[in-house]
């Protein structure tokens, strides 16, 4: 079988037996410089398969464009998921010191309260102490005059109570506590 008869077989079966070229054009691919003659009917169905062709052609380029929009998005959000893990990472880890931050300044703050309280009761012992002192310095037990009691007045009543803190010693330590309460504030 020539060349040309292989062509016009394919051609038949494509066309559904009809062949659209002249009888004097045997190889419609050659270097032949005539044009090949249609028929009206073998060019329409000719002109469907090439505008479904164009169809199709559209359809794969708008599927193909499509795919390479979506691997760009698909891109981008790893990107920002690997961004957003990674200030994850950074907030717990700063949480984490802010944590441990936040509990040595709350156990300073109840070391100081305590100090502080310390203190202020020391002080208030110490001015009870210092005042009972005070009043029984005179070697006899008492006060000044030998009656024993303490008070002065030299009739021997031992049932003196025992002094008090002062207003000023209690204000200062209230002021004290007060003091320490804001600052931790």
């Amino acid at each position: 079988m020539s060349r040309g008869g292989k062509y016009r077989q394919e051609r038949e079966s494509l066309l559904g037996g009809q062949d659209g070229w002249s009888e004097e054009d045997d190889n419609p691919f050659g270097g032949n410089p005539r044009q090949p003659v249609y028929r009206r009917d073998e060019d329409d169905k000719v002109g469907a398969v090439r505008r479904d062709l164009d169809e199709v052609k559209g359809i794969m380029h708008q599927n193909i464009e499509k795919v390479l929009e979506r691997g760009d998005r698909l891109e981008d959000i790893e990107g920002k998921t690997e961004n957003l893990m990674d200030q994850a990472d950074a907030f717990h880890k700063a949480s984490g010191r802010l944590r441990k931050q936040m509990c040595w300044q709350n156990a300073r703050m109840k070391i100081i309260i305590a100090v502080v309280a310390l203190v202020v009761v020391g002080i208030i012992a110490l001015v009870i102490y210092f005042k009972t002192r005070k009043s029984g310095d005179d070697g006899d037990g008492g006060g000044g005059n030998g009656d024993g009691d303490g008070d002065g007045d030299g009739n021997g009543d031992h049932n003196v109570p025992v002094p008090r803190p002062t207003r000023r010693a209690v204000a200062a330590a209230a002021s004290l506590l007060n003091s320490a309460v804001r600052q931790r504030i």
